[in-house]
C-alpha cells in the first residue's frame, strides 16, 4: 500500500491538530468569559491555550532523550500565573476583589493547551467541559462568585507585636 503523506508530514498534520484541538476547547471557555463581558475574552483564551500547546509541542519535538519535558509544563503554569495576576484587581472603593475566576479560567485554559500538547485529549475534553459547567452554573444568591469580600478588620502583625 502506498502512504499519500510521508511519515514526517503525517507527525506535522498532528502536531497541527493538536494546536486546533487546543483552540476549539479554549474557545468554549473564552465565549463564556467574552459573552459575560470579563476581562480576559475570546481571543486570550485562545490565545494562551494555543501558546501552551505550543510550548508543549516544542518541548517534547526539541528535547532530546535527557529532556524532562515536565519542566516546560512547569514553566507554562509559571507564565500564566503572572497573566493571571495581571487580570486581578481591588477597587479602593469596594470591599471586593476582581478577576479571580477570569484569571482562573486562564490558568485552566493552559492547562488543556498542555494536555492536548501530550496528546491527553479526552482529559483535556473533560477539562474543558467541567470548566465550561463550572463557569455556567448558577451564582450564589447576593452577588457574583467573583467577588470575594474582605473582612472588615483585619491588621496583618508579622512580628506579632500586637496593638
Amino acid at each position: 500500500m502506498y502512504d499519500v503523506f510521508p511519515a514526517s508530514i503525517r507527525v506535522e498534520l498532528e502536531l497541527v491538530l493538536r494546536l486546533a484541538a487546543a483552540c476549539g476547547l479554549a474557545y468554549i471557555i473564552g465565549w463564556d468569559r467574552e459573552s459575560h463581558r470579563h476581562p480576559a475574552g475570546l481571543r486570550t483564551h485562545l490565545l494562551v491555550a494555543l501558546g501552551a500547546c505550543g510550548f508543549t509541542l516544542a518541548g517534547i519535538s526539541l528535547g532530546g532523550s535527557d529532556f524532562d519535558r515536565s519542566r516546560v509544563a512547569a514553566q507554562v503554569v509559571t507564565g500564566i500565573g503572572f497573566l493571571g495576576a495581571g487580570v486581578i484587581w481591588k477597587s479602593p472603593e469596594e470591599r471586593f476583589v476582581h478577576g479571580l475566576t477570569t484569571a482562573a479560567s486562564l490558568w485552566n485554559v493552559a492547562s488543556i493547551g498542555v494536555l492536548v500538547g501530550v496528546g491527553a485529549y479526552l482529559l483535556a475534553a473533560v477539562t474543558a467541559g467541567l470548566s465550561f459547567a463550572i463557569l455556567r452554573s448558577r451564582r450564589p444568591p447576593g452577588g457574583s462568585p467573583d467577588r470575594t469580600p474582605f473582612p472588615d478588620r483585619v491588621r496583618v502583625d508579622p512580628y506579632g507585636e500586637g496593638e
